[in-house]
């Protein structure tokens, strides 16, 4: 019986097979945070409604990276050496 669970081979396969929304999904954070920057103006990041966009863009950079390694099982993370 197959897991539901897609395997880290099956993950760089279909993304091998679309670069392009890979690389879009990857930059989508760092360049609307130059966008951000330059929209706001100088030092004006830390208030309403800055802060709030400031915010989820945080959340879209860190939490698919913690899902990925909270579904990844503890002996994917190393090796023994034989």
């Amino acid at each position: 019986m197959r897991s539901n669970r897609m395997t880290l081979e099956e993950l760089f396969a279909v993304m091998s097979s679309a670069p392009i929304p890979v690389l879009l999904i990857f930059a989508f954070p760092p360049v609307d945070a130059l966008a951000l920057r330059f929209i706001h103006g100088k030092y004006r990041g830390g208030e309403a409604p800055w802060k709030y966009f400031y915010t989820v863009l945080v959340y879209l950079s860190c939490i698919p990276g913690m899902f990925m390694t909270w579904s990844l099982p503890i002996s994917c993370l190393w090796k023994e050496s034989t």
